[in-house]
Parts: structure tokens; sequence; C-alpha cells
């Protein structure tokens, strides 16, 4: 029953995550020849979910349009929204971590740059 309801789990997981519409790339200087990429974040069809994709981890992630910004909120288990990306219009990005509180400052920043999601 166990191997069941893990095969079920897979699949539902694997149906629910859309294809991405939007996909950033994120390195730590504007002027870099993007040879070096740290994140890449996308935003799924429906606009509601994405990825944040850094070191070889990739964390699921809620994502919201805020005014002018995109935001990327993603956790733990405990703690689903411990974490935010932010990019800016102009391509400046924030990573914050909130720990166990609800206001943080950022400690990473980065500049990202869109980049044309291939049509299938």
């Amino acid at each position: 029953m166990k191997v069941v309801c893990a095969i079920a789990c897979l699949v539902l997981s694997a149906v629910a995550h859309g294809k991405p519409i939007e996909i950033w790339q994120c390195q730590q200087n504007s002027y870099d020849n993007w040879s070096n990429i740290l994140v890449v974040a996308t935003v799924e069809e429906g606009r509601s979910s994405g990825d944040i994709a850094v070191a070889g981890v990739t964390h699921v992630a809620a994502f919201q349009v805020q005014g002018f910004d995109r935001r990327w909120d993603f956790g733990t288990k405990d703690n689903p929204v411990r974490f935010a990306f932010i990019i800016q219009p102009n391509g400046d990005a924030k990573y914050y971590d909130f720990g166990d509180g609800s206001t943080a400052k950022p400690s990473n920043f980065m500049f990202c740059r869109q980049r044309r999601v291939k049509k299938t």
C-alpha cells in the first residue's frame, strides 16, 4: 500500500507542476559574461508557482507579482515561507532568509536577465 501511495504522489506532483512560462537567470554581477549563473528562477503556467534552482538544489516556490516585482517564496516543511527571492523590473534581485521572524534584510544581491522560453 505504501508503494502505491508513493507512486500516486510522484505522478500527482509531476502533473501539478506546469511548464515554465518565464525563466530568469541570475549571477553575482551585472558586468559578467553570463558564464557563471548562480540562480535560475522559473514561473509556471497559472503564475502562482515556480522553481528556484541554486547550487544543484531546486526549491518549489509560490510565485506572485507584487507591484512591479516578481517574488518567489519557499522554505522548509516546518516553515514554507522562510525564504524569498525577489526580482525587480531592472533585473536587480535580493534573497531573504526570514528565519523564524517576519522581517529580514537581504543577504544576497544578484543581477538577473529573463531568458526566452522555448515553445514546444
